[in-house]
């Protein structure tokens, strides 16, 4: 338990906030994105580093800071950053953390229902660089801190499940 928070694992015996066998894995960690709580969950249970623009890592304040303090914040500044730029910095972590769907979507009507993804440019560097990707889809997140509802939990189950490793030659 990390704080009040509890993540059952699809696969019986795996719960916990780390997902299984992660420190054995090295690639792209692709995970959904529903909210703030997020940033509180994904990098502790891919034990990543974070791909996220410099004002992602403004708002969330003294977490953002320790993220960059620690080593753990991929910066990208949209416009700016190249995707060569972008593949030589995710080079040098073992595992970086990448939200495809780009969005944070928790609170509208159609929360649950798949949508196209923004623009390709994360999935085409993992491609690129030919590094794995391991998707992790965590549900409940939206429950550990809720920006537009202005909630804050500290004791929240989440529910996991898992895909990968998928190979860009697969």
């Amino acid at each position: 338990m990390y704080h009040g928070i509890y993540i059952i694992d699809e696969e019986p015996g795996k719960d916990g906030m780390l997902i299984p066998d992660i420190e054995s894995f090295k690639g792209a960690v692709l995970a959904n994105h529903r909210s703030w709580g997020d940033f509180v969950v994904d990098p502790y249970q891919g034990h990543s580093a974070v791909i996220g623009r410099f004002a992602a890592f403004v708002a969330m304040g003294f977490a953002g800071l320790l993220a960059v303090l620690s080593d753990r914040a991929i910066i990208i500044r949209r416009g700016k950053t190249t995707r060569k730029m972008l593949q030589a910095k995710c080079a040098r972590y073992p595992r970086y953390l990448i939200y495809p769907e780009g969005t944070r979507r928790a609170s509208e009507p159609n929360a649950d229902q798949p949508i196209p993804l923004k623009g390709v440019g994360g999935l085409k560097n993992i491609w690129e660089a030919q590094v794995p990707a391991l998707i992790v889809i965590t549900v409940n997140k939206e429950n550990i801190l809720n920006e537009r509802n202005g909630r804050v939990s500290f004791s929240t189950t989440l529910f996991r499940t898992r895909e990968g490793p998928i190979h860009a030659s697969d």
